[in-house]
């Protein structure tokens, strides 16, 4: 069947973390593995899928066979030891997959390979008619899986090394891209450079040299910028006395945890101060849907949507918000105006890319047919090509500029890993 019914987010998440774990653990010239089979089940309508991931790794001990689930573990060897981690990415991927009722069990042999093997029970989806084809549906998310927080950045404000070493890990295991500054100064430039949005949360240590925490903050909320008095600040500091959080909520923070770091509170209170921020869903009783009004222009929204963002509407959207700032469309203006066809072709192909990734379709079928003429040295027809294009940008534009969801809980701005 090549449809079955599941949260293919998480689906996904598990398969990362398996494949992510098989290639940490294989030396240069070894091989990976990935198989999915579908056997039969006694029960209609519904198949048992088994994956397996087999590698020809460093392989576990027979001892650490029995903890390699258990979070925290890591199999201390010489070789093993380059792969730093946190130790929770099994316990995580076996969390997942109990959840979606079904078993992991690993077999493997020292210096041999390990194969860790998967089996879930899922339903057969329904036939698609060609309309429905590529519709995806936002995935439900179960109580007790842990977050999917694989499409945001998070700034690391800490001078000393080993703390942010930890924190480092910590957040890049539970699948955050962390940008790192040592001291308050640097973070607020990284902020400034970043821009609305850029940050889906900042963790600022509140004693750095050059510029501490409290001044970051205070400095990141007065700057005239929209988004930047929303944007999650949480302090982090080894006192926790009540006069230390009062001080790092007077001074714009929006938690405070105390070092050292305990994981449960820290990810805890990072999901709940970045599930505030993202966007509500629009619909009859606020603005319209944005998505709903470019699908009415023939745009391709739900293709893009699957296939280059997953599913995840609220990436999208951040990246659609990108829009308005794109300067390309002046540039061909420009382009034309000068009769110059290579700037022409130039800039009109970077916007194509933009339009495909998009998926706003009249955009992008219009742009390459100027990139195509450009790309011959052509000008012939150009202008009414263009002037089409610049009134269907505008009004892309103009439904931005209206949608009043917020983008990762910013108002809208105008103008390393896994571990067995």
């Amino acid at each position: 069947h090549r449809r079955v019914l599941c949260d293919r987010s998480r689906f996904n998440r598990i398969l990362l973390n398996l494949v992510g774990n098989a290639w940490k653990f294989t030396p240069a010239g070894g091989r990976i593995a990935v198989t999915l089979i579908e056997n039969p089940s006694s029960r209609e309508g519904e198949g048992i899928y088994e994956l397996r991931v087999k590698d020809t790794g460093l392989g576990i001990s027979r001892e650490f066979l029995k903890r390699v689930f258990d979070p925290f573990e890591r199999e201390r060897t010489s070789s093993a030891d380059d792969a730093e981690g946190t130790g929770l990415g099994m316990p995580i991927t076996k969390r997942i997959v109990e959840l979606m009722k079904g078993t992991i069990s690993v077999e493997s042999e020292k210096g041999k390979g390990t194969e860790f093997i998967i089996r879930l029970t899922l339903p057969f989806a329904p036939e698609q008619s060609s309309e429905d084809e590529g519709t995806a549906k936002e995935p439900v998310r179960d109580a007790g899986i842990p977050p999917d927080f694989s499409t945001m950045r998070i700034l690391l404000a800490e001078d000393n090394e080993f703390n942010r070493e930890i924190a480092f890990t910590i957040l890049s295991q539970s699948g955050f891209a962390v940008d790192q500054a040592e001291n308050g100064q640097i973070a607020v430039e990284k902020v400034l450079r970043g821009g609305p949005g850029f940050y889906s949360a900042i963790l600022m240590d509140v004693h750095m040299p050059v510029m501490n925490g409290y001044t970051a903050t205070r400095t990141i909320r007065a700057m005239a910028i929209p988004g930047m008095r929303r944007i999650p600040i949480i302090a982090l500091s080894a006192n926790a006395f009540e006069t230390d959080v009062k001080e790092a909520i007077a001074a714009g923070m929006d938690a405070h945890l105390a070092k050292p770091i305990r994981i449960p509170q820290f990810l805890k209170t990072l999901e709940r101060l970045i599930r505030m921020r993202e966007p509500a869903a629009c619909g009859p009783s606020g603005a319209p849907d944005i998505l709903d009004s470019l699908a009415r222009m023939g745009c391709d929204i739900e293709t893009s949507l699957r296939d280059t963002y997953m599913g995840n509407r609220s990436f999208y959207a951040r990246m659609l918000a990108k829009l308005p700032k794109n300067t390309s469309l002046e540039r061909m203006r420009m382009a034309l105006n000068a009769k110059d066809a290579a700037e022409l072709f130039s800039s009109s192909h970077n916007l194509k890319g933009l339009y495909a990734s998009l998926g706003l379709t009249p955009l992008h079928a219009l742009c390459s047919e100027i990139v195509e003429i450009a790309r011959a040295g052509g000008l012939d027809g150009m202008e009414e090509r263009l002037a089409r294009l610049e009134r269907l940008h505008a009004e892309v534009v103009e439904l931005v500029g209206k949608d009043e969801c917020p983008q990762n809980g910013q108002p809208k701005a105008t103008g390393d890993e896994r571990q067995r």
